[in-house]
């Protein structure tokens, strides 16, 4: 009796609800629905608790609701997001205007690439949140959407507000900047190693450790990945930096139609088409981008052309193939560096040579430096589902590289043809509280590399001839155990054997040709023909935990160790030059590997308006390898640290919405986003102890505030800011000069199909180095009018620019 009469008084609460919603007074809530990178999201179900009423967001992440007064709970559910509850209290005739963010959903092990991507090999963006939500260390996600409304030149562009990622750009804003991830590699010149670059999950890097970084182009991505330091182990690479891994767009998450063209001074122009459609179970993404540029200064000119062909076809719900095809072909030249007063007199100009006492070159006008290199890569993933719980997947991929690399007088020219291939295989399993993953990855490496002397900018006689190969084998395991829904534990290993053999094939090696520019003839020097083979084993580990609040944020730590062997541009030195003479100095050096132990903790997460990302890390690191430049600025040593070095550091992004619904019924915003780098370097011991490592600036900040209506028209304004001087040497006493540029962008992302935007960099016309070439010591160059102060070290920014552009799209 008592059951029928609950049952009947339910019905009559559930008739009246459903009455109340005809007849009574009514009030309406209207938002916009956003990812976390606040890109609206259409078709989310927006629903009364309770009530059988509800609505699906447009375009533009717009929704509106008629409601009774009174107060209800509105639910938001959305595929691949997690599910949010908002309480309203709705009054007669009242409009609420709302706007409600929606964080990506921690899936389980073998649900990751269904829920909310048809792909099993591709991951989302909400995806791989999910999946870095579950590290215990810093990791970023950047979802390159946010390309369409501005500038896309250079990997800067898309990286340069994600916490613990400092790019600098080294030649004026064209395809080779200076890439500093936790400081590894920093001493290379140019910067080359350091950082495992990655498409899809897949090696870019030679099978020595060096890489291009101009091949990454953004454009061609979904998102962006950055594993800082030991996050990158599952990926076969152990350095303090990590690794920056490029999801490609596919078939799936593709406009069927997409084109941006861009454009602004110094004849900056570029523009890329892309079309992705899925034809059944296959789909398939193409893209073709291009860009040129004359450059800021003299002799500053770019052009890069990037082609990506991503094909996926699903055999069944379990098993799918995908095929990568990318061909790049890039050339820029290099302006080179000046000093203190060309800098702040012109920084357009380029040396003409040996010039005392204004400078001591290098002769840009009359060397040509620069550098240009084509590259074909081929790539394959398969994975097989074998259970909900538990995945296989392997990978493969083939890359040919032709490099001519232009110096001054002072090196010659460089030139490479090489040859890499490589696989990664991956065993993911799940059981009760338990993640395991095991995996085996291993590359083979074949470059030929010949020196010749530099006429002109041209090639003249050849004085080396190097065969260089490489090898890399090694696994990886990692264990994830759930001591509860709040604490997890993570201990992961690694380990890697490497080989690098250099035989040197020059035919007459006690008579190598140098060059002497004012007499326009050849000498000869000796330098003994030598084949040198050396291997490295590395073993690291990781332990770490993470912890997550009742309210969803992250607390980790961890304790890790790196290893990261030689490359090639290390383990083969060219010296002995000037800028009227090629090098008459050659040698293979025997180098050890650098190694660190790092402490990590930090924390990602949100409260309110407010998001946050921030991480601490110390490394103690042995065996440091540096690279020095000479006195002229070209030509480098490289050798291991005698001492220990500490790298220790801040990584810290913070973005806050402070207003919102400024103007009333506008639901309009205005958002704050910041990061902030604390990097200090320094020699723990020896004749630079305590002395700054050159090379990084110790602070770097990063800030924008934009206003965004709903119409989709924004206003950005933003500052990059170095505020302390940084030495450029490791004596500390040339330095680098604080700066801060201004810029700002404006214009209208629109949902229907349109974005176009206008954006002013440097707009203060700011006279500042963006890079600079490093030194031991800056010593008293002959003859005596010459002193420091007038060797040429720093490379000039790009002064005050304007360019717009506009994107348009088939949604």
């Amino acid at each position: 009796m008592c059951f029928k009469t609950h049952y009947l008084t339910s019905i009559a609460i559930f008739l009246f609800g459903i009455c109340s919603l005809g007849f009574a007074q009514t009030g309406t809530v209207s938002g916009t629905i956003l990812n976390q990178d606040d890109h609206p999201l259409q078709g989310v179900n927006i629903t009364i608790s309770n009530y059988n009423q509800g609505t699906t967001t447009g375009p533009s992440g717009e929704f509106n609701l008629a409601l009774p007064t009174g107060t209800h709970q509105l639910v938001i559910s959305y595929i691949g997001y997690q599910k949010a509850v908002q309480d309203i209290t709705i009054y007669k005739d009242q409009v609420i205007n709302i706007t409600i963010e929606l964080d990506a959903e921690e899936y389980e092990l073998g649900e990751i690439t269904v829920k909310d991507n048809p792909s099993l090999t591709q991951t989302s963006v909400a995806a791989a949140r999910a999946i870095s939500y579950k590290t215990p260390g810093g990791v970023n996600v950047t979802d390159m959407q946010k390309l369409n409304s501005q500038r896309s030149l250079t990997l800067k562009d898309a990286l340069v507000m994600e916490p613990g990622v400092i790019i600098q750009e080294f030649f004026g804003s064209n395809d080779q900047p200076r890439l500093n991830i936790r400081g590894s590699g920093i001493q290379s010149n140019p910067q080359q190693r350091g950082v495992q670059l990655l498409q899809d999950g897949i090696n870019i890097n030679q099978a020595d450790g060096t890489y291009i970084i101009g091949l990454l182009d953004p454009r061609a991505a979904n998102h962006i990945e950055v594993h800082r330091g030991s996050n990158a182990l599952e990926y076969g690479t152990a350095t303090l930096g990590g690794a920056v891994n490029m999801i490609s767009k596919s078939g799936y998450n593709a406009s069927p139609l997409r084109l941006k063209l861009e454009g602004g001074q110094y004849k900056y122009a570029g523009g890329s088409l892309s079309s992705g459609h899925v034809f059944g179970n296959t789909d398939l993404y193409a893209v073709v981008s291009y860009n040129r540029s004359d450059g800021y200064r003299t002799w500053n000119s770019s052009e890069r052309l990037n082609t990506t062909v991503n094909a996926g076809h699903q055999f069944s719900e379990n098993l799918e193939s995908r095929f990568y095809f990318t061909f790049t072909d890039m050339s820029f030249d290099i302006p080179g560096p000046l000093n203190a007063a060309q800098l702040n007199d012109d920084a357009t100009i380029v040396n003409p040579g040996v010039n005392p006492p204004v400078s001591i070159g290098p002769n840009v006008v009359r060397d040509k430096p620069g550098r240009a290199s084509q590259a074909f890569r081929f790539a394959t993933k398969t994975k097989y589902r074998i259970s909900n719980s538990s995945a296989f997947s392997v990978s493969a991929y083939y890359q040919l590289l032709d490099d001519t690399f232009t110096y001054p007088i002072t090196v010659g020219i460089k030139d490479t043809d090489g040859n890499d291939g490589g696989f990664h295989a991956k065993y993911n399993t799940r059981f009760k509280n338990h993640e395991l993953k095991l995996g085996l990855f291993g590359s083979l490496g074949d470059m030929n590399r010949r020196y010749y002397a530099n006429i002109g900018g041209n090639k003249g006689k050849k004085y080396a001839d190097n065969e260089l190969r490489s090898a890399n084998i090694g696994g990886f395991a990692s264990h994830r155990y759930a001591f509860s829904d709040r604490l997890s534990s993570i201990l992961s290993v690694q380990f890697s054997r490497n080989i690098r053999n250099n035989t040197d094939n020059f035919a007459t090696p006690d008579q190598r040709p140098f060059y002497i520019a004012p007499k326009q003839k050849y000498g000869v020097f000796q330098a003994p023909a030598r084949t040198l083979n050396q291997s490295y084993l590395g073993f690291n580990p990781k332990v770490g935990l993470i912890y997550k609040t009742t309210s969803g944020n992250r607390f980790y730590a961890n304790v890790s160790r790196s290893y990261e062997p030689p490359t090639f541009d290390e383990l083969i030195n060219v010296s002995g030059g000037n800028p009227n003479k090629s090098p008459n100095k050659f040698e293979a050096k025997e180098l050890d590997a650098q190694r660190a132990t790092t402490f990590e903790i930090g924390s990602r997460g949100q409260y309110k308006r407010l998001a946050w990302s921030v991480s601490l890390y110390r490394s103690h690191v042995s065996d440091e390898i540096l690279t020095t430049t000479d006195l002229f600025g070209i030509s480098g040593t490289t050798r291991n640290s005698l001492d220990r070095t500490i790298h220790q550091g801040i990584e810290a992004g913070l973005k806050a919405t402070l207003l919102q619904n400024i103007f009333t019924g506008n639901q309009d915003r205005l958002i704050w986003e910041g990061v902030y780098n604390f990097s200090d370097f320094y020699f723990d011991a020896g004749p630079y102890e305590g002395n700054a490592i050159a090379g990084i600036p110790k602070h770097y900040i990063s800030s924008s505030m934009e206003y965004r209506h709903p119409t989709g028209a924004f206003l950005n304004v933003n500052v990059e800011w170095l505020p302390v001087d940084t030495p450029t040497d490791h004596r500390n006493t040339v330095k680098q000069q604080s700066y801060a540029l201004w810029g700002f962008r404006m214009g209208l992302h629109s949902s229907k199909s349109l974005s176009f935007f206008i954006e002013g960099k440097n707009v203060f016309d700011t006279t500042y180095a963006s890079s600079y070439l490093i030194r031991d010591v800056v010593t008293n160059p002959p003859p005596k009018p010459i002193t420091p102060d007038h060797v040429t070290t720093f490379i000039p920014g790009t002064g005050r620019n304007f360019m717009a552009g506009f994107c348009y799209y088939i949604n």
